[in-house]
């Protein structure tokens, strides 16, 4: 069986599509951009996104540092905005757009090492991402301590050959401009080609193939990087996407569900977990689901959890509730398309619960 699934995913990689970027694709990514546009587009995106990143940084002894000062930068290294941590060592950026960003903690004045981890946020609905830091002294470092690090598996480190390095970092770069995005996705094959079981290349490609709606490559690719990481929270969060597209209902549920063990937080899990359960009939789990998921979005709500919230009590014959749900959903896109069709569904739920 395991060989079977390993030629598998061979041939699935070899068909796999390498996408030019269609005139309807230009449209939702924008016009292409010069390296002087770059970073205020990028700045666009952190305001008008609805993505988070979130986390906390320690000391080597899981101490945490408050205080610190934690940039978030574009992938031309122009910092875009900053915060502190809290007394917990808690830190978060609310309102990211998609994109490859740095995080990166700054400990001046201290022994401690600065550090900055790389961030890939593929533009699908709803995502929040968590980025732990582990600060090494000066001292620690010269002796190679191991920082303790949150539970097992959480952290994921893999020795890659150079040359499948070079292509991811190739691939990297050209996905950020849309001239060179086809180029881009080539490179990622070719890395994994050269290195089958290389989890951020296979998390990347199968992100890259699910944005541009091509679900069953997607599927294919982050199953593999599932099982080479199998706590890697991105990775199970867009395989749960991949398998609702690809009407595997109830392996997705399974899968969001196994999202939110990794990250219990997930606000993007918690509104997918709903929608699929609303698919699969169960429309109670679902109202638990996406209530999370708003309530968890408190601070910048997401439409997105309003309507579908708003559907699930449309089944559930609570016409009223259906119609508030639809009310908030209004109040946070006044701009959304066929505004007065939605007014008039309002209408029709309130007379139908009268």
């Amino acid at each position: 069986m395991r060989n079977a699934a390993g030629l598998f995913f061979s041939v699935a990689l070899a068909a796999a599509p390498c996408l030019s970027v269609s005139s309807k694709q230009s449209k939702a990514v924008g016009p292409p951009l010069s390296a002087a546009s770059h970073t205020a587009a990028q700045q666009r995106n952190l305001r008008l996104g609805r993505n988070s990143i979130y986390g906390y940084v320690y000391d080597s002894k899981r101490n945490p540092q408050d205080n610190l000062r934690i940039e978030l930068l574009d992938d031309s290294y122009s910092v875009l905005t900053t915060v502190r941590t809290n007394n917990t060592g808690s830190y978060r950026f609310d309102g990211v757009g998609s994109g490859t960003f740095q995080v990166r903690v700054e400990a001046p004045g201290s022994n401690l090492i600065s550090q900055t981890e790389r961030i890939y946020i593929g533009g699908l609905g709803v995502e929040t991402i968590s980025q732990d830091f582990y600060l090494k002294t000066r001292e620690e470092e010269k002796l190679k301590v191991k920082p303790q690090t949150a539970a097992p598996g959480t952290v994921f480190a893999q020795s890659v050959p150079e040359a499948a390095k070079q292509l991811y970092e190739k691939g990297i770069k050209n996905l950020g401009d849309e001239k060179t995005a086809e180029q881009g996705l080539v490179e990622l094959k070719q890395a994994i080609e050269a290195f089958p079981n290389y989890y951020f290349a296979l998390d990347l490609l199968g992100t890259e193939y699910l944005k541009r709606g091509h679900h069953m490559p997607a599927l294919v690719l982050l199953t593999k990087a599932v099982e080479v990481n199998p706590r890697g929270y991105s990775s199970v969060y867009r395989l749960g996407l991949a398998q609702y597209h690809t009407k595997r209902t109830d392996d997705a549920i399974e899968t969001l569900r196994r999202s939110l063990t990794i990250n219990s937080n997930a606000i993007g899990s918690h509104l997918w977990l709903g929608i699929a359960l609303r698919r699969a009939g169960k429309p109670e789990q679902a109202e638990v689901s996406l209530k999370k998921a708003i309530e968890l979005s408190s601070s910048k709500p997401i439409a997105d959890a309003y309507w579908q919230l708003a559907l699930v009590y449309n089944d559930l014959k609570r016409y009223k509730e259906s119609a508030d749900q639809l009310e908030l959903f209004l109040q946070t896109t006044p701009d959304a398309r066929d505004t007065e069709k939605i007014r008039e569904m309002i209408k029709t739920l309130r007379e139908k619960a009268q």
